[in-house]
């Protein structure tokens, strides 16, 4: 799956499965800002270290 072919159902299989590398890769999402938004959203709601600097 590249990363401009992710659809919002992606997005939610990464949040579901804390796929915290898959939604890092989403902040950089080119097309849809909703992407960029919705993950970095999960990403502070996992609270996983590894994504301090990213976001």
């Amino acid at each position: 799956m590249g990363i401009l072919k992710l659809t919002d159902k992606d997005l939610t299989k990464m949040v579901k499965n804390q796929d915290i590398n898959g939604l890092i890769k989403a902040l950089t999402h080119k097309k849809d800002i909703f992407i960029r938004y919705r993950a970095a959203e999960a990403l502070g709601e996992i609270g996983s270290a590894i994504a301090v600097d990213p976001l």
